[in-house]
């Protein structure tokens, strides 16, 4: 055996050793969100806290360093965390889809993973009533679905990681939930109404109505979510 080849043997034990001691760690994270959710009790509505997975999320991208792509390991994370979140409680996605469009969908499955349940329906207001009539739904819309909330508000703007990359463009999609918002310390909150107040991001706009955005959190809006990172 020559010696590059005995390098290449070492290098692969020690890769072998590192995938050993990741998912170790992973079920010993599984364990601890067990006994979380034995000590929360019986969870009614949504699990998901889009406020404490922003915090995660910045801090992942302050630590984070080396070749190996912020967006990849941001993936892997969301794909985790989902998968924690719905041993405290199963939650679904409705989700916006008409033919030929599939960028609420893409967007949907990069941020929740691979296991939570989606729907497709074919109207933005059919999408937008699922979350409106159950509790444990987070439904998936562009802008426009923001203008039919009744008993939910906005909760997410998505990507929260820039823009993703299945789309080869930028396209926004908003997760509508009953959901009570917290602060992430950068968040941004969702108003509807007739004039463009100065700084604010229009979101939408439907005859004389307005929905936009205004940095900061609030609680008089129609809805707050954590303001986006970028990972460029």
């Amino acid at each position: 055996m020559t010696d590059k080849q005995e390098d290449l043997n070492k290098y692969r034990q020690e890769i072998d050793t590192i995938d050993d001691k990741i998912h170790q760690l992973l079920l010993q994270r599984t364990e601890l969100a067990s006994k979380i959710a034995v000590a929360k009790g019986k969870t009614t509505g949504l699990a998901i806290r889009p406020n404490r997975e922003a915090f995660i999320h910045r801090r992942l991208l302050k630590n984070h360093h080396g070749d190996f792509p912020f967006a990849s390991l941001a993936r892997m994370w969301r794909e985790m965390i989902n998968a924690f979140t719905l041993l405290q409680a199963d939650y679904e996605l409705a989700v916006y889809v008409r033919e030929g469009d599939m960028r609420c969908w893409e967007v949907a499955r990069d941020q929740f993973g691979s296991i939570v349940k989606m729907t497709a329906y074919d109207s933005v207001e059919k999408t937008v009533a699922q979350a409106e009539n159950n509790n444990n739904q987070i439904a998936i819309v562009p802008a426009s679905g923001i203008m039919h909330l009744q008993n939910t508000k906005v909760s997410l703007r998505l990507p929260f990681s820039g823009a993703c990359d299945t789309l080869h463009d930028q396209y926004d999609v908003y997760g509508i939930a009953q959901l009570d918002a917290q602060p992430s310390e950068k968040d941004s909150t969702v108003y509807i109404g007739n004039t463009l107040p100065k700084n604010a991001e229009e979101l939408y706009r439907h005859g004389d109505k307005i929905v936009y955005a205004v940095d900061g959190f609030s609680t008089d809006g129609i809805g707050i979510y954590p303001s986006r990172i970028s990972i460029k």
